[in-house]
């Protein structure tokens, strides 16, 4: 843009604009999408949560009659919780190397065999959208996975390595 003011504004009083700044429209469309898909991811975000910590919280319940061993033979109940949060972490390093690599073959994939778009407004040529890989992306959601699965760790963690000795042993009957 400053190119541009020296080459054409010299004694001129001319001002430069972007498209973006001459049309309010597009500006206010893409602040509704942001908000729109930022409201889409919490709750995405919510729903990954709620199923990680169903599974984390049915794989330490179900071996409540272990842990009771466990304390039985010694152990103390902040290790309990630390085995429990060790496996969150692994599941959760496992779960978000696998689903971003996923992610990232699905969309090497997609952009391969190209996805026809109709269109845009005020225009009659369609085009070919391309899925970019972006390492931001990709390494925020790497940590959103292995966050969500050590955050739903620390609740069945904690509740597990309170249960008395006695009555955890009795689940394994």
């Amino acid at each position: 843009m400053a190119r541009i003011l020296r080459r054409h504004a010299v004694g001129a009083d001319l001002e430069v604009r972007t498209w973006e700044e001459l049309n309010d429209f597009y500006q206010g469309a893409v602040a509704f999408y942001d908000r729109e898909f930022g409201v889409l991811r919490l709750v995405i975000l919510i729903m990954v949560l709620l199923g990680v910590a169903n599974a984390v919280n049915m794989s330490a319940f179900e071996r409540v009659g272990e842990f009771g061993t466990m304390r039985a033979l010694g152990n103390r109940g902040r290790d309990i919780s630390a085995l429990v949060l060790t496996e969150g972490l692994l599941t959760g390093l496992i779960g978000a190397t696998l689903g971003t690599a996923l992610g990232m073959a699905i969309a090497i994939g997609a952009s391969s065999i190209g996805i026809p778009m109709p269109p845009p407004p005020n225009s009659n040529l369609g085009y070919i959208a391309r899925i970019p890989i972006v390492a931001s992306v990709v390494v925020g959601a790497f940590f959103v996975g292995l966050g969500a699965t050590v955050l739903a760790s620390i609740v069945p963690a904690i509740r597990v390595s309170r249960i008395p000795v006695a009555t955890a042993l009795r689940e394994n009957a």
